[in-house]
């Protein structure tokens, strides 16, 4: 033997054949004389020991068996119900687990691929591998057979025909069906295959995902750079999830997920975007590139632009933030606001249609509605000692550069006109600002230096 004895194999022949329209099984018609699965038992038999060979057959088991009768030692196995290639491996299986054999490897063959070359499954056998591996072809007209998935030239799954979408069509390498999996992995593999298909059957081929997302478990990680492997996988699987619950994403590949993201529908994330912790996104929503997000929810409609930096926050609809905005934690957004760039909030509540656009600072504060904060206005709310709160009711206007000192209420409608240092209460419908006289010294020169190269 070429192959040690802890090689098994697999001929999967209870397929009905019906398209042969004939009462003989199909594995039993003829090839040059010979009945097809023949060749396949031949070749199996110059690659392991006959006791290590398992034949799974359907309603034809009897007719078939009888003629190879003289194969004493060989594993007849009996599918009762044709649901597919996984759940005829799954027999094979049961059978092998009631025995005494300690196998490492399966090979799976097909009682009706009766010309694969010798050559091509020795080499396949050869591969120093612990994965599974498969035997694919490049077809020129791969109508009707499973194409092979692949990322990175990796193989991450297979997709039949009738389950394969146009883009996927298109592929020309294909499935021969042969493969070498890794024992006992694949107990484990095959018992985690379902039937959500147009065909409703046990694929095999659903193994290979099945064996990809359980690659990190198989793997092991002993060195920093096997855990990179392991965290560049995951995040990958991560990024297929939210991709499977309808979020498009620039880049799988440019996407960092350190916790769990609950979402909605339709919503858009590009690329380079990190979140942490417990995220919840509605419908509808846009992340835009290179944005930090550590538990944050967001509503329906909200636009975060790129290069902002969220941390405990919640956001609620229709609501637009950034770019380079920073919302720090215990901060709620009510719906429809505006919060725009180099804007910095610490634990206020900025409630309905309210503006905060550019180059402020709101700390310990409550907004009301419909308030528009000028830029470079502050809230000037710790003393050194302790914060203190501002408040800023319904309607109000706060100028450009302006300073609002803590504790001090700005009342419904007031404004407070730009450049202003405030300190007490700024009374409602009413202006209040705070500036020095304006003065010019037309006998003053500038300074001017002694020594110009210096």
């Amino acid at each position: 033997m070429d192959h040690n004895s802890k090689l098994g194999i697999v001929i999967l022949a209870a397929g009905q054949g019906t398209r042969m329209k004939s009462k003989t099984p199909k594995v039993l018609h003829n090839l040059a004389g010979k009945p097809l699965l023949s060749y396949v038992l031949e070749k199996a038999k110059t690659l392991a020991d006959e006791e290590n060979i398992f034949i799974v057959c359907g309603s034809n088991k009897d007719k078939i068996q009888k003629l190879y009768q003289n194969y004493k030692k060989i594993n007849w196995v009996y599918q009762e119900k044709q649901l597919g290639t996984a759940h005829s491996l799954q027999q094979a299986l049961e059978q092998l687990k009631k025995s005494k054999l300690k196998l490492d490897k399966l090979l799976v063959l097909y009682a009706d691929v009766p010309l694969v070359n010798i050559n091509d499954l020795n080499q396949l056998l050869d591969i120093n591998s612990n994965n599974i591996k498969l035997l694919t072809i490049v077809a020129d007209n791969p109508y009707g057979l499973g194409r092979i998935i692949r990322n990175n030239n990796k193989i991450t799954g297979i997709i039949e025909e009738k389950d394969a979408n146009k883009e996927q069509k298109l592929l020309k390498e294909i499935n021969t069906g042969i493969a070498v999996y890794p024992v006992p992995e694949i107990f484990k593999w095959v018992d985690q295959v379902d039937n959500n298909n147009s065909q409703k059957e046990y694929y095999l081929t659903d193994v290979i995902k099945i064996a990809v997302k359980d690659f990190i478990a198989v793997q092991g990680v002993n060195s920093r750079y096997q855990l990179q492997l392991a965290e560049r996988y995951l995040q990958k699987i991560l990024a297929y999830n939210l991709l499977e619950q309808g979020v498009s994403l620039a880049d799988i590949d440019k996407i960092e997920i350190r916790g769990n993201i609950k979402t909605g529908i339709d919503n858009y994330i590009d690329i380079n975007n990190v979140f942490i912790g417990n995220i919840e996104l509605g419908d509808n929503c846009i992340i835009e590139p290179n944005c930090y997000l550590k538990n944050v929810k967001l509503s329906n409609n909200v636009v975060i632009k790129a290069n902002s930096y969220l941390e405990n926050v919640s956001i609620e609809s229709n609501c637009n933030i950034g770019p380079f905005a920073r919302l720090r934690p215990e901060t709620i957004i009510k719906s429809n606001s505006q919060i725009g760039n180099f804007v910095e909030i610490k634990k206020s509540i900025i409630n309905k249609f309210s503006k905060i656009n550019h180059l402020s600072y709101i700390g310990d504060s409550i907004i009301g509605e419909r308030v528009n904060i000028g830029a470079g206005t502050i809230t000037c709310n710790y003393d050194g000692v302790n914060k203190h709160q501002t408040v800023i009711e319904d309607g109000a206007f706060i100028g450009s550069n302006s300073s609002l000192i803590a504790p001090v209420v700005i009342e419904k409608n007031a404004t407070v006109g730009a450049g202003s240092i405030i300190s007490k209460l700024a009374p409602k419908d009413s202006l209040t600002l705070t500036r020095a006289k304006q003065k010019t010294i037309s006998s003053w020169k500038r300074p001017e230096k002694k020594d110009q190269n210096k």
